[in-house]
């Protein structure tokens, strides 16, 4: 008897963890043809290609800009160095937030000897630019 309740949840627990990673993953179907980037420069999950998330990223800043504190980021000026992935509440699916080094840091005009020395930029999966963080050593 115990043995079949352990095989009984056994198989209860995959299929909870099943369907908890099928609505992790759950994309809508009118979200898989992205207006900001060609096709192919989307994050995939749950396998993580860093390349793909780095290329995506910079393809985002160069098409859209970056602009923190009314400085706008070049990309060449960028150096990610760490990618996470962040599940939030209030979305559906996970976004990916990359890292960088500022080189040189760029300093912000209306704020003395303030200079930005790294941001943080987090993206939905679609490539698009949700939030902007930026950090500074000074």
């Amino acid at each position: 008897m115990k043995r079949l309740h352990f095989v009984f949840y056994s198989i209860f627990a995959v299929l909870i963890a099943v369907n908890a990673f099928a609505l992790i993953n759950d994309v809508p179907e009118d979200n898989l043809d992205s207006p900001v980037l060609e096709d192919g420069n989307k994050i995939r999950l749950p396998y993580v290609d860093k390349k793909n998330i780095v290329d995506v990223f910079l393809s985002a800043v160069e098409l859209n800009g970056l602009e923190a504190l009314d400085v706008k980021i070049e990309r060449q000026y960028l150096e990610p160095v760490q990618i996470e992935i962040v599940y939030e509440v209030g979305y559906v699916s996970p976004l990916v937030r990359v890292v960088s080094r500022i080189n040189p840091p760029v300093p912000v005009p209306h704020i003395g000897q303030f200079f930005i020395t790294k941001i943080s930029v987090t993206m939905n999966l679609d490539g698009e630019i949700v939030d902007i963080l930026v950090h500074s050593d000074y």
